[in-house]
């Protein structure tokens, strides 16, 4: 078998493994850079990116975009992947030894942190989210990873009613903090305040 590879190389039938790779870490790293162009031109406040936009910004060519994406869906869905892992580390456990007062503000510091990430993206996809199955899908997963966080910083949640823990899953999610912070104009700290005052309630 290696004899035939070596003979197959040496005819120009397929090429050295050396080479092979570098091809293969170059469409990686092209696949990398337009996924951050993706990211980058949305932070910037470009909340629908086309593909023309992002090959600039990529410097990469229009074909080479998709050559890698057959849709400027399909690279949505990837970006999103790439930013749920970016922001894996704010959903933290806090011990339940802690005073619900101190672990509502954690929890609420850390929601801030990665929600301020995630603000302009989260706003982009409403472009495109009625056209897109896969990020109404994410949508609802995102809501879902969020949900079982609260009830895992949150045990006193098994005793709540559905309408309490609506309440706090409305509060303490992406509809609260872009409805205070985007739609109200509040800063950081005074969104984080504002959420604190509509979840401290339903805890007692």
């Amino acid at each position: 078998m290696a004899d035939n590879k070596n003979k197959a190389i040496a005819q120009g039938k397929t090429d050295p493994p050396e080479e092979s790779d570098g091809r293969r870490r170059r469409r990686v790293a092209s696949r990398r850079a337009i996924v951050e162009a993706m990211m980058a031109l949305i932070e910037q406040g470009v909340m629908e990116p086309t593909a023309a936009q992002v090959s600039k910004q990529a410097n990469v060519g229009m074909r080479t975009v998709f050559r890698h994406f057959n849709d400027m869906e399909s690279l949505f869905a990837e970006t999103t992947d790439v930013l749920t892992e970016r922001v894996r580390e704010y959903f933290l456990y806090v011990s339940p030894e802690k005073h619900i007062d101190a672990r509502l503000r954690d929890v609420i510091n850390a929601r801030a942190q990665m929600f301020q990430i995630l603000a302009n993206f989260k706003l982009s996809t409403q472009t495109w989210f009625h056209k897109s199955a896969y990020l109404r899908e994410d949508d609802l997963n995102t809501r879902k990873m969020l949900h079982n966080n609260l009830k895992k910083n949150f045990p006193e949640m098994q005793d709540m009613d559905v309408a309490r823990t609506k309440a706090l899953d409305l509060a303490l999610g992406f509809d609260g903090w872009l409805g205070n912070r985007v739609g109200g104009g509040l800063s950081v700290e005074e969104t984080k305040d504002v959420i604190y005052a509509l979840a401290r309630p339903q805890f007692d």
